[in-house]
């Protein structure tokens, strides 16, 4: 019984921090901006963005924010290019963010993000039936939208992006499933879209893509709820998918889906108000979740963000041996690091490149330890530090 006892603990940051006995969530820092559903997200290196969506009145929002994980804070940049809307979509194709459809007034556009510039740059307009709940991924070097709402019906149609000659290729539909506001992520090469609604219930479908053979295969429904905008994100080849709405109720669970296994393993439940509409992305192997909305009967809409770690299990105890502090000298550096860890602690490593991609581990570190990056281009890297009770990402530059 023990093993199922919940812990809710406020910490002396005024963060939140649950656990139970699959992974753990931890409150991070609200964004400053206004709260929303039906916004868009991705990440790029350390960073998360986040923007658009609906506010608590109702009004569309064409804001965009960037989310710093090393040192949880948020910072607003360039306002989105195409205007106000809900419920668009988004994928990331070399370290460029793209957003597209949706909206109020419903969309067929497509923009680029430029990070190092802060401008947004339309590109080809989508050329299927304008649509919003669209779903969304990319696979490689392309982008692929399909399915969503045109105000009358639902679609099954799909698309595919190059982003190198800036042009649309239809491939295979999904005959027979036509839905929106479902779920759509890339894992090993392949596309996953799920869940959703058809224009009644929700669904708990899931279905695979693969691009070599242009092909769709059924996979193992969702074994809990249907449901509709329901959030995820990918960590170490995994999908973790939870929230959503289905029949007139919001949803807190949350699941994960390996699809080496074609199985689903139920995890932690999400700590706050159960929402829907609210949406997820991946730094460092970590998940995200911000917004959504938490009440049918208020329609308020809320701006907290939650850190979700799956290496850690078990009930955690913050009072047992935290990270207090990582230092990693020299920072930066030519290629060797000597990283100390306070308190003394039997730590694992993960170092990420810029594109969420682990280069170097070590498990039961000593301390001090050396991480030797010699063999790596230059540039940032990120260094996570965790065992079963704790966890901290730091940053590292090699010069």
């Amino acid at each position: 019984m023990k093993s199922k006892i919940l812990i809710l603990v406020l910490l002396t940051t005024n963060y939140l921090l649950y656990a139970q006995t699959n992974g753990i969530w931890t409150q991070k820092a609200n964004l400053t901006g206004i709260g929303r559903e039906g916004a868009v997200s991705f990440s790029i290196g350390n960073y998360g963005y986040i923007g658009l969506g609906m506010d608590s009145s109702g009004h569309d929002l064409n804001d965009f924010w960037r989310y710093d994980a090393v040192n949880d804070s948020w910072t607003q940049i360039a306002n989105f290019g195409g205007g106000t809307r809900e419920f668009a979509i988004s994928f990331v194709i070399n370290g460029i963010g793209y957003v597209g459809t949706g909206g109020a007034v419903i969309t067929n556009d497509l923009w680029a993000f430029d990070t190092n510039n802060n401008i947004w740059i339309q590109k080809t307009n989508f050329p299927g039936t304008y649509r919003t709940f669209a779903t969304s991924f990319s696979i490689g070097n392309k982008g692929y939208l399909g399915f969503g709402y045109d105000g009358l019906y639902t679609h099954s149609d799909f698309w595919e992006y190059n982003p190198v000659n800036d042009t649309w290729t239809q491939k295979a539909s999904l005959l027979g499933h036509s839905k929106k506001s479902a779920v759509g992520f890339s894992i090993l090469g392949k596309g996953y879209v799920g869940l959703g609604s058809s224009g009644g219930g929700g669904l708990n479908d899931l279905f695979e893509y693969d691009p070599l053979v242009d092909s769709w295969t059924q996979k193992t429904s969702l074994p809990a709820s249907g449901r509709e905008n329901a959030s995820w994100f990918v960590i170490n080849n995994k999908a973790y998918i939870g929230l959503g709405y289905y029949n007139g109720s919001l949803l807190n669970d949350f699941w994960e889906y390996n699809p080496i296994t074609d199985s689903w393993n139920q995890i932690t439940s999400f700590p706050s108000n159960a929402r829907t509409g609210a949406v997820g992305f991946n730094i460092a192997n970590i998940g995200y979740v911000f917004g959504g909305l938490k009440s049918t009967i208020s329609f308020a809409r809320t701006n907290d963000l939650w850190q979700f770690d799956p290496t850690t299990t078990g009930i955690f105890n913050p009072q047992t041996n935290p990270i207090q502090t990582i230092n990693i000298t020299p920072n930066p550096s030519n290629g060797i690091f000597k990283l100390t860890a306070t308190p003394n602690l039997n730590l694992n490593i993960d170092v990420y490149n810029a594109y969420g991609m682990i280069i170097y581990s070590t498990i039961n570190m000593f301390n001090p330890t050396i991480i030797n990056l010699n063999a790596f281009p230059s540039g940032v890297y990120f260094v996570k530090c965790y065992n079963a009770n704790t966890s901290k990402i730091v940053k590292l530059i090699k010069q």
